[in-house]
């Protein structure tokens, strides 16, 4: 025989059998014993209540969660480090990619050390064994969020 048990708010349990017969048990070890449907309407209605409360609140959290992950500054990392393309061998900057690996810019000197202060740029031991290089009027693109 299959029963489905429901534990309501005040610990007992509900027990629903295939056949569609309603017991209540009032504590875990006690022995069920058969009732009125219309008599457990009220703790149904109680359970729902607290199950719909707990979804909203668990829904609260997760937008809260979110909304604090995305307003959390991304980190950046140096792989490479770019000069002007003339022969001074002047740096101009950074060659960055975001913390996920989804985004590369190059990025001035300035900007690098404005980012340093904040804490959102890390510099690789490690850098990419390329060469980059930029023109003197390399216009740098912003650094966005996504």
């Amino acid at each position: 025989m299959s029963e489905r048990t429901y534990k309501l708010l005040d610990g007992s349990e509900l027990i629903c059998s295939e056949e569609g017969i309603l017991s209540h048990r009032l504590e875990p070890d006690f022995t069920e014993i058969t009732t009125d449907p219309n008599a457990e309407y009220m703790n149904l209605l109680a359970l729902v209540d607290s199950l719909q409360q707990q979804l909203a609140e668990r829904d609260r959290t997760i937008e809260l969660l979110t909304k604090d992950q995305a307003l959390k500054p991304k980190k950046w990392t140096v792989v490479n480090t770019v000069y002007f393309n003339d022969d001074s061998n002047q740096i101009y900057g950074y060659k960055v990619k975001n913390e996920d690996n989804t985004m590369r810019r190059i990025i001035s000197s300035k900007t690098a050390n404005e980012l340093t202060l904040k804490g959102e740029l890390i510099f690789s031991p490690r850098q990419e064994l390329s060469f980059v290089s930029v023109d003197r009027d390399y216009i740098e693109k912003a650094l966005s969020r996504e």
